[in-house]
């Protein structure tokens, strides 16, 4: 599957898109030439094996073995992208259609049980397994035995050994971030599958953003989206890429456990950072430091939400009104807090390590 760096998805995120869909695709090649099936699979434990079950009256089972590589194609949502949601095509008419989508493919090697017992275990897991929202939930055996017997014998059971899964979650973010958010509220608009695919763009999910504030144990995860932010933005920043590079581990642990840092999150990966703190120069304040999000997840929310972070940490702190200074080489970072209620407030000074970077202070009133 082709998955771009800003559609990739994390391992975790990979297998939701698997349990969300709960159904997949499974392709096989054959000397006759490729055969499908679609079928719902119960995801193992240790997410090594995949299992289901087909009608034994289904010619795609019969003559494949164990040494068998197949591809099981899993789709969780799915929608048309029409490029009339794109605000920005009336500055730039070049725009296409196209469709957002969150999938998964899983390769493995087939096994076919034809075994009574492992089949009778199979749908007991399986039933149990999507019973389970059901507030009265039907069991096997609420069945007649000798009907359930009959119906076993009328199926075999698919095993896959997991070789590898990927995930891609396509969702707007190569487009501007008025284009996403206008295409999430288009497609929220419209019909469930669509729906499903505005929910994976706003957060009402599991897949939203999250904010998690750092402890000794994510200094890596500080260290690396912080090294990521000054190679990305190096004029955004007091700080040098090179001193960050070379600072020790245990300063990062350090940095790490003050705990008030807090780190955005995004199906399993960090892609964004800021920090809460004091000024020596400014006694009694409190201010917002090195705030960063990644460029594929910028208009998703994540900077608002570490913002939110900060502010609820200021608040709890006792302060009334929350810092910050932005350098005149990111507009776009301007505006954002400005949108988010931060207003000019005192002279611009310069960058100490770059007098040719202005700084202008922003304040937010926490009332």
């Amino acid at each position: 599957m082709y998955v771009p760096v800003k559609f990739a998805t994390a391992l975790d995120a990979a297998w939701r898109v698997v349990t969300d869909a709960g159904a997949a695709n499974l392709v096989v090649a054959t000397p006759e030439g490729l055969r499908s099936v679609f079928v719902p699979f119960v995801v193992g434990a240790d997410r090594t094996t995949l299992t289901s079950h087909v009608a034994r009256a289904n010619p795609w089972w019969r003559g494949l073995d164990g040494d068998l590589e197949v591809l099981a194609l899993f789709v969780a949502a799915s929608a048309y992208v029409s490029p009339t949601y794109y605000p920005s095509r009336l500055v730039n008419p070049s725009v296409v259609p196209t469709w957002n989508y969150v999938a998964a493919e899983v390769r493995g090697r087939l096994r076919i049980h034809d075994d009574h017992a492992w089949l009778a275990d199979q749908v007991r897991r399986q039933t149990a397994h999507y019973e389970s929202a059901n507030p009265e939930p039907w069991r096997v055996e609420d069945a007649p035995a000798d009907f359930i017997d009959h119906q076993l014998r009328a199926i075999v059971g698919v095993e896959i050994e997991v070789l590898s899964i990927e995930g891609k979650a396509k969702l707007s973010q190569n487009r501007p971030p008025e284009d996403r958010v206008s295409v999430r509220e288009h497609l929220d608009g419209l019909g469930p599958a669509a729906h499903s695919v505005a929910r994976r763009m706003t957060g009402d999910d599991e897949h939203a953003v999250h904010v998690v504030r750092t402890d000794e144990s994510r200094w890596r995860d500080l260290h690396d989206i912080r090294i990521e932010a000054l190679a990305d933005t190096p004029d955004a920043y007091g700080s040098i890429l090179a001193d960050a590079a070379a600072a020790p581990e245990h300063y990062w642990r350090a940095m790490a456990a003050r705990g008030h840092t807090f780190l955005a999150e995004f199906d399993g990966r960090v892609i964004g950072v800021a920090t809460g703190g004091t000024n020596d120069d400014v006694p009694d304040t409190a201010w917002l430091y090195g705030m960063y999000v990644t460029p594929a997840h910028r208009g998703t929310g994540a900077a608002q939400r570490l913002v939110d972070a900060i502010v609820s940490w200021a608040r709890a702190e006792g302060y009334d009104r929350l810092h910050l200074k932005v350098a005149n080489t990111v507009g776009r970072a301007r505006a954002f807090y400005e949108r988010a209620g931060f207003v000019a407030d005192g002279p611009m000074s310069t960058m100490e390590r770059d007098s040719s970077i202005t700084l202008t202070t922003l304040v937010r009133d926490l009332d």
